[in-house]
């Protein structure tokens, strides 16, 4: 079965939907959208319509199923999305043709007590009070290792290092580096620098105060003083479907306007 996921309260999204509902079926095959009471099974394919946002959120859903995922852009940055709208109808047929290709990305698994989350750009621990400094201390594979001071800490995967990690100094991880980022957020002190460290790493932020441990920027969670924030690279990648000829460093060409001097 494929899946369509549309973006919610978007004209662009809703038209994209019913505009591959009509090819479908004139193709005769069969489509259906993907609803908060809908139970995919593995071996469903899912194809997103909307931004990095809406893909994000499809992630931290359904990523644990293993569904292969197609993303459609119809936002404005498309780092992760691998079809333009205008390729929509072209991404459908390609995904019944079997014709494209997968790509796995890495996801953060969380934990803090006894509960449990994940992410696929970034995890964030900052400062429960605007404009308080925020204390936390970093653990590597049980060893200390420092005590950051600033607005806080965050770690991403190559995914997300080209969002949250990359506007706070950190570097740009390709999508298929088996890898993780530490990045302090506007530290107090500039010595300790982005430290890219293995996935299966046991990395632990612990905050001295109240916190928010906040996951892709869509989950929001306060954490107790002490609370311990245990991270390491997730079982299950997010498994993406995109076409041969997809090239990450044109967009990050495109993007970022590398080589312009003006």
């Amino acid at each position: 079965m494929i899946w369509l996921l549309a973006r919610s309260n978007s004209d662009a999204a809703e038209r994209t939907t019913e505009e591959l509902y009509a090819f479908a079926g004139r193709q005769n095959f069969e489509v259906a959208l993907l609803k908060p009471d809908s139970a995919p099974q593995r071996g469903d394919t899912l194809v997103v319509l909307g931004g990095d946002g809406t893909l994000i959120q499809a992630a931290r859903r359904y990523a644990d199923l293993g569904l292969p995922m197609v993303a459609i852009n119809l936002g404005r940055l498309g780092y992760i999305t691998g079809f333009s709208a205008q390729e929509a109808q072209q991404a459908l047929q390609a995904v019944i043709d079997e014709e494209l290709i997968e790509e796995t990305r890495l996801r953060l698994s969380v934990q803090w007590g006894d509960q449990r989350s994940s992410a696929l750009n970034e995890a964030l621990v900052t400062s429960g009070q605007p404009g308080r400094i925020c204390s936390v201390a970093l653990e590597i594979d049980g060893q200390p290792a420092t005590l950051l001071r600033g607005d806080g800490a965050l770690v991403a995967t190559p995914t997300g290092s080209t969002a949250y990690a990359l506007s706070a100094g950190g570097p740009i991880l390709l999508p298929g580096m088996d890898a993780l980022v530490v990045v302090p957020v506007a530290p107090h002190s500039i010595r300790f620098r982005p430290l890219v460290i293995p996935p299966q790493t046991r990395l632990t932020i612990m905050p001295e105060e109240d916190a928010w441990l906040v996951l892709d920027g869509q989950q929001r969670l306060l954490l107790k003083g002490g609370t311990r924030v245990e991270l390491t690279g997730h079982a299950q990648p997010l498994r993406l479907l995109k076409a041969p000829a997809h090239d990450h460093l044109k967009i990050l060409r495109n993007k970022l306007h590398w080589g312009e001097w003006a």
